[in-house]
């Protein structure tokens, strides 16, 4: 809604709660630091977290903690060595632990690089642009995983549960 941190919030709170009073899903994105256009897809956010959480997640904090959105899309950027869409900082420390968000986590549109990374992360459904939909990261490429033993099917299974969490949620 803006570059402002205390107006975006004020806006996207209220637009939240209305889209979600209808049983449709809000997907808050670009989480974060996602400020430029130019190499987007491969650009490393240099900031500090001071900066970080002052300036670029106070909307992302109002719109789980206040307006309760049922989705959040990670951003292509890097952000402290780590691709956003599969950030342990982002979404393990600061969306799960610290602000305790149960929703799901979407991928931004071809924002996952690596089937490990994003199985171990808090990544929950994989979006891509190209009609290869079997070969994305988190299709037979986890489904070997899981099957070799490399990633748990614990993991999955964390990841289906907030998914139907969130059919039951739209009824």
């Amino acid at each position: 809604f803006s570059e402002d941190p205390y107006l975006t919030k004020e806006m996207a709170v209220p637009y939240i709660e209305g889209v979600q009073s209808f049983d449709v899903a809000a997907c808050v994105k670009h989480f974060a630091a996602n400020s430029q256009e130019t190499e987007r897809l491969n650009v490393e956010v240099e900031i500090e977290e001071k900066a970080l959480r002052e300036i670029y997640l106070p909307a992302f904090y109002d719109a789980v903690k206040k307006a309760g959105s049922y989705t959040i899309m990670g951003a292509y950027n890097r952000l402290y060595g780590e691709y956003c869409c599969e950030s342990d900082f982002l979404l393990k420390k600061i969306l799960r632990d610290e602000w305790q968000y149960d929703g799901v986590v979407i991928s931004d549109w071809g924002g996952v690089h690596d089937t490990k990374l994003a199985a171990e992360s808090e990544l929950d459904i994989e979006m891509s642009v190209t009609d290869n939909f079997d070969e994305y990261y988190m299709a037979e490429p986890l489904k070997k995983a899981v099957e070799q033993g490399i990633i748990p099917e614990s993991r999955i299974d964390e990841k289906v549960t907030r998914i139907l969490t969130l059919m039951m949620r739209l009824h």
